[in-house]
This record gives C-alpha cells, sequence and structure tokens, in this order.
C-alpha cells in the first residue's frame, strides 16, 4: 500500500508501471467502490491511496483497506501526519502492514 497526496497518484502509477509491468499489477484506490472491493485489493501487488481517501476509509465503518494486512506500507509525504489528533493520522495508524516506511 502506498499513500501519497492528491497531485502526485497518476504519477506514482505511471512510475510503477513503467518499471514494473506487466510483472506487478497497480491500482488506484479511488471514489466508486467495486462490487466486491476485499477481492480487487487482493488482486493487486499494489494499491495506490490518497491520505484523504484513507481518512474516508477510516471514516466509513468496516472499510476493506483496514481489514488487510499489508506487507508493506509507504507514507509519501509523511508530514501529512505530522499532528497526532487529526483523523488522517488515526486512520493511518490504524492501517495493518508488516514493515511501514
Amino acid at each position: 500500500l502506498i499513500v501519497v497526496v492528491g497531485p502526485v497518484v497518476q504519477q506514482w502509477k505511471r512510475e510503477i508501471e513503467s518499471k514494473t509491468k506487466p510483472v506487478l499489477s497497480c491500482m488506484i484506490l479511488g471514489g466508486t467502490r467495486p462490487k466486491n472491493l476485499s477481492r480487487e485489493l487482493m488482486k493487486h501487488n499494489i494499491v495506490i491511496a490518497t491520505f484523504n481517501r484513507v481518512r474516508l476509509c477510516f471514516k466509513a465503518d468496516l472499510h476493506p483497506l483496514f481489514s488487510v494486512k499489508w506487507h508493506q506500507i509507504v507514507l509519501d509525504e509523511s508530514q501529512e501526519i505530522r499532528n497526532p489528533i487529526t483523523q488522517t493520522t488515526q486512520a493511518v495508524l490504524k492501517l495493518s502492514g508488516k514493515h511501514r516506511w
């Protein structure tokens, strides 16, 4: 899982695909929710989400984003979570992962 600020989502996806396609698959977690999001998340090697999307998913009760045990969680622009009392910080801290960067 890669968590980024909104303006760089597409840039991250392009860079990942240019360096890893067709070996790794990448999806952007957006506003439209597939029928079986849990399965959709597991189909991809890399999922990209914005800090805002993670916060919104956190507010949605039992969102699949928080039930996945991510192998690695990467925070780009981690200053987005510098304030420990914001919903964004609380949401990111609730993500479950083996490694965090």
